[in-house]
């Protein structure tokens, strides 16, 4: 919900910049394929951290984009209208979900039928509100497995 409502407004803001800048269609596109590259050339990044770089180039472009008709305080409200945003959207209060990924060897409770003795289990060793569980990599060599805990 944090990186689409955040490229929502930054992408409303670059448009509506960029509709009173006299550049051409194929730069604005130019500028949103530079974008799409960094998101998908690059695998390693968590999208919370692409999101800020997002945000960061996004605001670079801005304010280098900014012509005579934009005057400098709309200029800066709008670059401090888009860190409130992020400041306030980042904050846990939107979604009071955060998640964590664990490794656990007690392999037997990921069957679904022993979900909620896995939850049960989950709560007791981790002292958090697990409130759901995602299985991921299944080690059968280790009797491991690699979970995301969503939390409270």
């Amino acid at each position: 919900m944090f990186t689409m409502f955040i490229f929502n407004v930054v992408i409303f803001i670059i448009c509506f910049i960029l509709n009173s800048a006299s550049l051409s269609v194929g730069f604005a596109f130019g500028i949103f394929a530079i974008f799409s590259i960094l998101r998908y050339r690059t695998y390693t990044v968590p999208i919370r951290d692409m999101t800020y770089m997002f945000v960061s180039i996004a605001l670079a472009v801005l304010n280098a984009l900014a012509t005579a008709n934009i005057a400098i305080v709309h200029l800066l409200f709008i670059n401090l209208f888009i860190v409130l945003i992020v400041f306030f959207t980042d904050r846990s209060w939107i979604t009071s979900e955060m998640k964590k990924i664990i490794r656990y060897e007690k392999i037997e409770l990921i069957k679904p039928e022993k979900h909620d003795e896995l939850i049960a289990d989950l709560k007791q060793r981790t002292g958090l509100n697990v409130t759901r569980v995602d299985i991921g990599r299944i080690d059968l060599l280790r009797d491991t497995v690699l979970l995301r805990i969503f939390y409270k």
